[in-house]
């Protein structure tokens, strides 16, 4: 029993231990089975990853051969080599690819930056706008330049909005015609700009997308100023033919002011023109209003506004053509209802029958280099809408304005000279080199000239002698030879009256002259009388003043004043003669004074030293002034002894009790002329005063000198010596008696 006990176990054991070997051969051979799957798995894993270059392979050791697999294997291998090789010509393709969009970008950029530099710095303006809604997207600085617009007022805003085209309906039919053919070229177009000025412009364009919307690429050439001088050269072409053939001054206001008018649209122009006197303005006969498209009503009213124009007159600065005279130059007045200076309330009638704005511009004869340019008229335009002030319109009628001037001057000097002949008194000759009367001209002479009939054909021998034909022939060959004129001066006794005459001789021709004789017989009489006056008023103003100072006073009446160093003053007073004053009847006063002082200054002239003035019975003279002498001190000394000499001989003549006391002194002074009625020539300083003091503390009959004096002339004259004096302002001075000659 135990035998089978022990069997039974050891078949149990084995039948384990068998199961055993089984459970572990199947699981090898299980793991080498499934390997080349799991292999497969791995690899499409990688496949997956991007890692294309994966291979299987199959374990020859594995026990059981599957064919399957190994086909499986294969096709994955095969797959996994194509895969390999699709993706790397794949990431070749691509980096390729890669490049030359790299390339394409930059170009691109490059394209974009220079399109970006050639908008901004282009000097034509360029917009850049939807097709649809025409709103700017974008618009160059030359854009915003010229239309004075900022960047904000323009972008995400239309034309329409902007007001930008004077002819809304041009903005349709362009971009009728890009819808049709895509682009346009030059197409010329009046545009306003933010301060409503016109200006025109080629406008070229086309049609371009950005993004996916539709704009308009425009591009505009500004030919404003071509257009302006095309206009300029046109108006002033027709304006200075019709003024040409005007027959006179006021004709050519007329044609000037139909011209501008139809030129510019403007509806009324009147022309003011100085007055005769050229203290005002007056209201000229030629005016212009449009009729064409004027209702009869406006008519009406515009004739009853121009016939109330005519009554007025204006001053300098008055209203607009006033001030337009006054300074010569243009006035813009985009409102005339709101014009304050108004004196006649014209501009308000103006305002009533629907004008607007105004404008004036002056017509300003060329100047000449004796005087500016004067204003020949003014030329006044109203519109009927209301306008802002134009400068292409400014410039326009101010360039025709300037071009007129000069052949209006020429038209008003050609009517004036014809006024000027028939009123003209002189004589008007042509006359050869002879001396042979050729033409004479329908002045109204006078009875002192014969009649042309009587003067034609004579020559200068009928009625001058030798000597003045002689003269006469020289000038007109003086003014041939020249070219310039010559003026002359001559004289005919006619009927036993001497006649003056003066004539300009001007050259015509090679061998003839205009002779223009004047009658100046009473300009002769009149100078003759002037210069006998002259010399009156001469002697009298050499008699108040020394002969240098009333030079220089006549050249220059402002303060005169110098400074010398050196000069002597002497001061004389008639002892005596304030108790004779009282006794005697005043014209004897006055004519003994007068007797007096004439012999001082006779004395004056003979010693040349210069009287100062006379204060009732006092005389001043100086010696040195105001022309500079060395011995002024001997002059002045020796003419105290002759004052002194003359007042005994004047005692002796007129039994009269009077002395003269005389002081003397020698320094610097100032000396001139002030004032500017009743002047005299004065001095003044401190030798001044010390002379006045020396006189009035003299004793009668003697003459006081300064040390000053004694010193200069102790070797000439003699002197007593007084002593130490109180001096008023001085205090104690040491004086001398000067009594007489060496």
């Amino acid at each position: 029993m135990e035998q089978i006990h022990d069997n039974t176990r050891l078949t149990i054991s084995l039948c384990f231990a068998a199961f055993l070997v089984a459970t572990l051969l199947g699981i090898l051979t299980a793991r080498r089975i499934t390997q080349p799957i799991t292999q497969l798995s791995i690899a499409a894993a990688e496949i997956a990853q991007g890692k294309f270059d994966q291979q299987v392979k199959i374990d020859g050791k594995i026990p059981v051969q599957v064919n399957e697999l190994e086909v499986l294997a294969q096709s994955f291998n095969q797959m996994s080599q194509q895969l390999y090789s699709f993706f790397t010509a794949l990431e070749k393709n691509k980096a390729e690819l890669e490049s030359r969009v790299e390339q394409r970008t930059a170009a691109l950029r490059l394209s974009e930056e220079k399109f970006a530099l050639a908008f901004r710095s282009s000097p034509n303006p360029i917009t850049i706008t939807t097709l649809a809604e025409g709103k700017f997207i974008e618009v160059n600085e030359s854009f915003l330049k010229i239309t004075d617009y900022n960047i904000e007022d323009v972008i995400n805003h239309t034309s329409i909005e902007l007001n930008f085209w004077v002819d809304p309906a041009e903005r349709t039919r362009i971009r009728q015609r890009l819808r049709e053919t895509g682009a346009i070229r030059n197409q010329e177009f009046n545009f306003y700009t933010k301060t409503g000025q016109v200006r025109t412009g080629l406008l070229s364009a086309e049609l371009i997308t950005i993004g996916e919307q539709d704009c308009i690429l425009a591009v505009i050439n500004d030919i404003t100023e071509r257009k302006h001088a095309e206009q300029r050269v046109e108006l002033l072409l027709t304006i200075s033919q019709a003024i040409n053939a005007a027959p006179d001054f006021q004709a050519a206001l007329e044609i000037a002011l139909h011209q501008v008018c139809q030129t510019t649209g403007w509806i009324y122009g009147e022309v003011w023109i100085p007055a005769t006197d050229g203290m005002a303005l007056e209201c000229s006969r030629r005016w212009y209003c449009k009729q064409r498209g004027l209702a009869p009503k406006d008519a009406i009213v515009l004739k009853e506004f121009r016939e109330y124009s005519e009554a007025l007159t204006f001053l300098p600065e008055e209203e607009i053509p006033g001030r337009v005279w006054c300074h010569g130059q243009p006035e813009w007045i985009s409102n005339i209802a709101t014009e304050s200076d108004d004196i006649f309330l014209r501009l308000k009638l103006a305002s009533e029958c629907g004008l607007k704005s105004a404008f004036a511009v002056p017509i300003v004869a060329p100047a000449t280099s004796q005087k500016s340019a004067p204003v020949l008229a003014v030329l006044l335009f109203f519109m009927a809408e209301e306008h802002q002030k134009d400068e292409h319109w400014i410039e326009l009628v101010s360039v025709v304005s300037a071009q007129l001037g000069p052949v209006m001057q020429q038209k008003k000097a050609e009517a004036e000279m014809k006024a000027l002949f028939a009123a003209m008194t002189d004589m008007v000759l042509v006359v050869d080199a002879s001396g042979r009367c050729l033409k004479v001209a329908p002045t109204n002479k006078g009875k002192w000239c014969k009649s042309p009939g009587d003067l034609l054909g004579t020559t200068l021998f009928d009625y001058f002698d030798s000597t003045q034909v002689n003269f006469i022939l020289n000038s007109i060959r003086d003014a041939l030879l020249s070219q310039s004129t010559v003026t002359i001066e001559y004289c005919i006794n006619l009927a036993g009256e001497e006649i003056w005459f003066a004539a300009n001789l001007s050259p015509l021709s090679d061998d003839s002259v205009i002779w223009v004789a004047r009658d100046i017989t009473d300009r002769k009489q009149a100078e003759v009388a002037l210069r006998l006056e002259q010399e009156k008023s001469e002697q009298l103003l050499l008699n108040i003043l020394p002969e240098l100072i009333a030079e220089r006073l006549k050249q220059d009446q402002s303060a005169i004043a110098e400074h010398f160093d050196d000069v002597t003053i002497l001061f004389a007073d008639i002892v005596g003669f304030t108790p004779l004053s009282a006794r005697l009847q005043p014209i004897e006063l006055v004519n003994l004074l007068n007797q007096m002082f004439s012999t001082f200054d006779q004395l004056a002239e003979r010693h040349g030293v210069e009287k100062i003035k006379t204060i009732g019975d006092a005389y001043m003279v100086v010696g040195g002034l105001p022309q500079p002498r060395a011995d002024h001190a001997d002059a002045i000394a020796q003419m105290a002894l002759d004052m002194q000499q003359a007042m005994t001989q004047f005692q002796a003549e007129h039994s009269e009790s009077l002395q003269i006391r005389i002081g003397i002194n020698t320094g610097s002074v100032v000396a001139g002329v002030i004032g500017i009625r009743k002047f005299i020539y004065d001095l003044w300083g401190d030798a001044v005063n010390v002379a006045s003091r020396m006189e009035s503390s003299g004793e009668p009959g003697k003459i006081q000198v300064t040390e000053a004096i004694y010193q200069r002339l102790q070797d000439k004259f003699q002197f007593q010596e007084r002593g130490a004096i109180a001096v008023k302002g001085r205090g104690e001075m040491k004086t001398y008696w000067l009594i007489g000659n060496r």
